[in-house]
């Protein structure tokens, strides 16, 4: 209850956590080089457009990976499952 008082008259601003779900791989992995063939960006970098719900509001989203494997695994969870995958971030 003291942790609660503390954290709710403190001065600095309330931490907001976002809970991200990924419903599954539309399109990907792509390298970042045949998506932004004019940018100057890091020869692993691959994308993946996915269904992302945040907040109750499904859309598309990109999401991008340091590396090839990193996004096919990603992709490949999608493949054999149809429950979301949960990011949690801020806070």
């Amino acid at each position: 209850m003291i942790q609660w008082l503390k954290r709710l008259f403190s001065k600095d601003p309330p931490t907001v956590e976002i809970k991200t779900l990924v419903w599954g791989v539309i399109e990907g992995p792509y390298y970042a080089h045949e998506v932004c063939p004019d940018e100057p960006l890091d020869d692993d970098l691959c994308l993946l457009v996915c269904k992302v719900e945040e907040n109750g509001k499904v859309f598309d989203s990109e999401v991008w990976f340091d590396c090839f494997d990193s996004a096919y695994e990603f992709k490949r969870y999608f493949d054999t499952n149809i429950e979301p995958l949960e990011v949690t971030h801020g806070g």
